[in-house]
């Protein structure tokens, strides 16, 4: 069944009373809500089609400056919209250039651990990265 505008204007002249015809209707879009919001359910994410599923990539960088004396090392960063629920992916970003990318894999393999809380990451580091590391986060919920 298709939907059909709702009566909106109940309790002026001529509207004092749903007919049979009015309860039709009304049964009528609820029907067509629910098959709307099952076909909806149904929808499952695929490589091609996210489905129901929210996603979002963010950059940040992490810079030399990490907490501690000795392993493990730790820098907690701000990331608007992250969730302690949240298992993003992380990666580093390579420049493209060799020495650069070469230094920063290194500084990134130092990297064993990312925890995240509502609104900020924290990063666990075997050794103290000397080089600043840009970050992409894919959050997939």
């Amino acid at each position: 069944m298709a939907w059909q505008t709702p009566i909106t204007n109940w309790g002026q002249a001529g509207r004092t009373v749903p007919g049979a015809d009015d309860f039709n209707r009304i049964e009528g879009n609820a029907q067509y809500l629910k098959d709307e919001i099952d076909s909806h359910k149904a929808e499952n994410a695929t490589l091609s089609a996210l489905g129901h599923v929210k996603h979002g990539i963010i950059n940040i960088t992490l810079d030399t400056t990490w907490s501690g004396t000795s392993a493990p090392f730790s820098k907690t960063v701000t990331v608007s919209g992250i969730l302690s629920t949240d298992t993003p992916i992380i990666d580093v970003v390579m420049s493209g250039t060799y020495s650069t990318d070469e230094a920063r894999a290194e500084a990134w393999g130092y990297i064993y651990r990312a925890v995240t809380a509502n609104g900020s990451i924290t990063f666990y580091a075997t050794e103290k990265p000397s080089v600043e590391l840009p970050v992409q986060i894919k959050v997939v919920r």
